[in-house]
């Protein structure tokens, strides 16, 4: 059951509310790529089957009769909008879209929707689309898609499987029949409450349609597969030869097609709640455990079996897009780690996730570099003048930027957002070995923030699950208190940036839920949230240097900010992609400051005395 936003002591302006989410956690893995398919051998016995289609649905409609169990029937609209946050990386494939009955605004939200696929997957040939707007009878449906067609040949992919029009035209580097879109979808003209903006901010009751149409996407680039039970006998069956999904399906006897179709055993099984998707990619992005897909007591035709679970996955969580039911107010602008992942065990070429860095400087003018790779994992590095280190590989899987820093004491210690959303540490002691991956609790929405405070004290801010500001410190190595209640507000998945500038005080910066910063300070007790003003996109970065604090934000226009105590925000200069980093000598005036252009390249700008230098390549 989804739990309504806890109250707080210290209230940002409560636009967006992040929800929890529960998965396994860190195995290791390697670092992904964009892989360039293969040029196609000559074709031979090729085959096509009629295109299957998923549904989705609407969670807060009463089930109409006769149509199947719901999820939550009758479940009131969400109280407030939930965001899961998204950004259209550079085309890696190209879309043609037929529209059917849609309006302007409908076609506009539609695209937006095509523009952040076509950043998530590579394929040589153009994708075809039919979008139609009819009536489609029933109020909770939204939509239905699938792809037009499938194919199978050895040619393509496992020479063996069938394969979504899309993925086997992107296999053999042509389009096998180009009078056939590759994805075929339908809305509902007759469900009430849709709202066709592109701006994310859907109102009380209102479904969002681009979430809709990023949903029905995925189902069309082959995100279904072709098992199904008659509700009647029990039987479940499958195609045979069966979809490239269903090769990579379990159920609790084992790999689902391994079983005898057309059987009562299998009936069973894909309705125990214990069908889970078994490729290796999508084991790595969730912590070397099977993503669970969506299997209730019931089958629920186009729903069961072609999503990911809906309790597993709730609203709000980074995997939320592809389970079978959407709420009210619910925004998703990403598929998720899982869901690319899944795409790659299927074949498809998938853009990495870029990776994130969290830095920590030292007084000798070097830095200890935690970095969150591409598929997860986490490396440490030395940055020096020379520049980056060899990386200690310290695996996992995390998400979202990690901390790093480094005791008086000695111990260097990194935390993160374990693939579970709870709080991590690896520590290394000085001349030693690295611990592993350490469970310290908590339920996270984003990433966690670390600093020094006083003595050997290291402190710890994150982002509760249900949006608010957390805290625990640790007076030694291994040694934690309890996580304290600090309030607030902040933007889903971004998270805190903590400083001690000035002996006995700590600051914290934060992006509140209207992309404004807030600054929470503690001098002997927490006092209130205080607006720094500004317009953010991601998490913040805080440093120390001379005494008083420096921050640095990604704007909303994807240009660096900065500002201190005493001085409003400025233009630093240049562009950015993700969020950036500032790292501080202790003790001393200078800060450095960590961005990765919006060419992909890492760069730094050193302050100094109040002054930067300029940004110049790591």
């Amino acid at each position: 059951m989804r739990r309504p936003a806890l109250s707080s002591r210290h209230v940002l302006p409560a636009l967006l509310v992040a929800a929890a989410l529960v998965l396994p956690v860190l195995p290791a893995s390697a670092a992904g790529s964009v892989p360039t398919p293969a040029a196609a051998t000559a074709e031979t016995q090729l085959r096509s089957l009629p295109g299957a289609r998923a549904v989705l649905h609407r969670a807060d409609l009463t089930n109409p009769a006769g149509g199947g169990s719901r999820r939550t029937p009758g479940l009131a609209a969400e109280t407030g909008p939930v965001l899961v946050p998204g950004v259209a990386g550079p085309a890696l494939s190209t879309w043609r879209v037929t529209y059917s009955g849609f309006s302007p605004q409908a076609q506009a939200a539609f695209q937006k929707a095509v523009d952040l696929w076509a950043g998530v997957i590579y394929s040589p040939v153009p994708i075809t689309v039919t979008a139609t707007m009819a009536d489609l009878g029933d109020p909770t449906l939204l939509g239905q898609t699938g792809p037009g067609s499938f194919y199978r040949s050895i040619d393509i992919g496992d020479g063996q499987s069938y394969y979504p029009s899309a993925l086997a035209d992107a296999l053999l580097r042509r389009d096998i029949r180009p009078a056939t879109p590759d994805i075929a979808s339908e809305f509902n003209s007759s469900a009430s409450g849709i709202y066709y903006g592109t701006d994310g901010q859907p109102g009380y009751s209102q479904i969002d349609f681009e979430t809709v149409v990023l949903h029905e996407l995925c189902h069309g680039l082959g995100f279904l597969g072709s098992m199904y039970v008659d509700r009647a006998t029990g039987i479940g069956s499958y195609e045979a030869p069966p979809d490239i999904y269903d090769t990579l399906t379990r159920g609790g006897a084992g790999r689902l097609v391994d079983q005898s179709n057309d059987s009562t055993s299998l009936g069973s099984q894909l309705q125990g709640g214990q069908v889970t998707w078994a490729g290796a990619a999508g084991r790595r992005r969730n912590g070397g455990a099977d993503p669970k897909l969506y299997a209730p007591t019931t089958w629920e035709p186009g729903s069961s079996y072609s999503h990911l679970d809906e309790t597993t996955y709730p609203r709000g969580t980074a995997e939320s897009l592809m389970t079978p039911y959407l709420s009210s107010q619910e925004v998703v602008r990403d598929p998720g780690s899982i869901v690319r992942s899944m795409f790659t065990d299927m074949g498809w070429a998938v853009a990495p996730e870029p990776a994130e860095r969290g830095v920590w400087s030292s007084a000798a003018g070097t830095s200890a570099v935690a970095e969150r790779r591409a598929d997860g994992s986490v490396d440490v590095r030395t940055l020096t003048p020379a520049g980056l280190s060899t990386p200690d590989l310290l695996g996992g899987y995390v998400k979202g930027m990690p901390a790093v820093v480094r005791r008086p004491s000695g111990s260097l210690e990194v935390y993160a957002r374990g693939g579970n959303d709870r709080l991590y540490v690896n520590r290394q002691p000085t001349g030693g070995s690295w611990s592993g991956w350490a469970d310290l609790g908590g339920v996270l929405g984003g990433p966690p923030a670390a600093s020094l405070f006083q003595g050997d004290e290291v402190h710890v801010f994150v982002p509760g699950g249900n949006g608010l500001l957390y805290h625990r410190w640790s007076p030694a190595p291994g040694a934690y208190t309890a996580f304290e209640e600090l309030g607030g507000r902040m933007w889903p998945e971004t998270g805190a940036s903590a400083v001690s500038a000035v002996v006995g005080r700590l600051d914290v910066l934060v992006q509140g839920t209207d992309t404004k910063a807030y600054l929470l300070s503690y001098a002997g007790g927490w006092g209130a949230f205080t607006p720094l003003g500004g317009g953010l996109r991601g998490t913040p970065a805080l440093a120390a240097s001379g005494g008083r604090f420096v921050a640095l934000v990604r704007g909303g226009d994807d240009k660096p900010y900065t500002r201190t105590a005493d001085a409003d925000w400025s233009y630093l200069g240049g562009g950015l992609v993700g969020s950036p980093v500032l790292a501080a000598p202790p003790g001393g005036d200078r800060a450095d400051a960590y961005v990765t252009g919006a060419n992909g390249v890492p760069y730094t700008n050193a302050r100094t005395s109040g002054t930067w230098s300029g940004w110049s390549p790591v």
